[in-house]
């Protein structure tokens, strides 16, 4: 396995994947983060035959982290996917008090991460928790929350990507079991 991919598990830290949505929001470069090499950004420019820029790893790593965000918070809500009118801003604020009058933390938090990075509201925490009829610290721990969920989703896609690499060069896929960091 490249020595470059099997410390790859290691870099995937809610940190980083908290600074990574951060600069994708606001139209930062990321040649800084370490989560624009991971092994599923390299898949998905073999898959799709795109050149290896950092412009394309970035728009990789943002598809990635979409999809995975606006999946689970579909599959929380008890659906296949979300339309897409449902990740306007304002349709969106409108699902998000079902999303806490049910009660489940998982769900809050894909909410909150989405209307954040996906939706991209902007919305103060404040105001937020007042629609919502909760705390501001809730919020906020709601979509530390989801950085967590996130993280771990990553965690899984990476392992996945690392064991197909590792079979795909004819090696044992030993970084793509590691349990990597708490």
């Amino acid at each position: 396995m490249h020595d470059s991919k099997a410390g790859s598990l290691a870099q995937l830290t809610e940190a980083n994947t908290r600074e990574a949505l951060r600069a994708l929001r606001f139209a930062k470069p990321l040649a800084g983060s370490p989560l624009i090499h991971l092994a599923q950004v390299d898949a998905a420019l073999a898959a799709e035959g795109l050149d290896d820029t950092p412009e394309l790893r970035a728009w990789l790593l943002h598809r990635i982290v979409h999809t995975l965000s606006v999946t689970a918070l579909a599959r929380s809500r008890g659906l296949e996917t979300l339309a897409r009118d449902a990740l306007t801003p304002e349709a969106f604020l409108a699902e998000m008090v079902a999303d806490f009058r049910a009660d489940a933390v998982d769900r809050e938090a894909w909410s909150v991460l989405c209307l954040r990075h996906v939706a991209e509201a902007r919305v103060a925490n404040a105001e937020l928790a007042d629609r919502l009829g909760v705390t501001t610290r809730t919020v906020i721990r709601r979509l530390g929350r989801g950085y967590a969920l996130l993280t771990d989703r990553l965690r899984e896609q990476e392992r996945a990507a690392l064991r197909e690499l590792a079979a795909a060069e004819g090696q044992a896929p030993r970084a793509a079991t590691s349990a990597g960091p708490p």
